[in-house]
């Protein structure tokens, strides 16, 4: 039962964090959040550069402080990567079915005694999942909000979101818990 709670814990933190991050930023604008404005100490403003900052490969913005992300809002109507964005109802049902084999396997682990490292996993992938599919379904693309400025150029360039993170996460966790017996 405590697995189902978190899997619709993941959908219900997507949603809201979605909704805010949609409401909140302008898309193709990029916001920097390092540690100062992560802890709550006030960020002097950085004048002349009214839509954002691009940082090298080291995420140091101009005063040294290291970016941990940086907020930039875009509507993905392809899967990851942009793949496939010309073709957003072929992308629904590829997303649907994929999703449909997950909690197949999902209630088998769920049905197996012990590992909880697997059950978890699965339970984050499924939430994660479930939360993307819900906007594909009812907005036509999915809201990412956030990336990272570290890391090879291809790797900064890729914006997620909280049920893309939940997804990564809850395979690993789902693949190492297999291993397990």
């Amino acid at each position: 039962m405590n697995y189902l709670l978190l899997t619709a814990g993941v959908i219900l933190l997507h949603s809201g964090v979605r909704e805010y991050a949609d409401r909140k930023y302008a898309r193709g604008v990029e916001h920097p959040r390092d540690l100062k404005r992560l802890c709550g100490v006030s960020h002097p403003h950085r004048a002349g550069h009214p839509h954002g900052i691009k940082y090298p490969c080291g995420g140091k913005a101009p005063d040294e402080t290291p970016v941990i992300f940086i907020i930039e809002k875009y509507y993905n109507r392809g899967a990851a990567l942009d793949l496939l964005s010309r073709r957003p109802g072929a992308v629904c049902i590829l997303h649907a079915g994929m999703l449909s084999a997950a909690g197949v396997c999902y209630a088998m682990v769920l049905r197996a005694p012990g590992n909880a490292l697997s059950k978890t996993g699965m339970a984050l992938l499924v939430g994660g999942g479930a939360g993307n599919l819900c906007d594909r379904l009812c907005r036509g693309y999915v809201v990412d909000y956030f990336r990272f400025p570290v890391g090879p150029e291809r790797f900064r360039r890729i914006i997620f979101n909280l049920s893309d993170l939940c997804v990564f996460a809850g395979a690993l966790l789902a693949v190492a818990g297999a291993d397990k017996k």
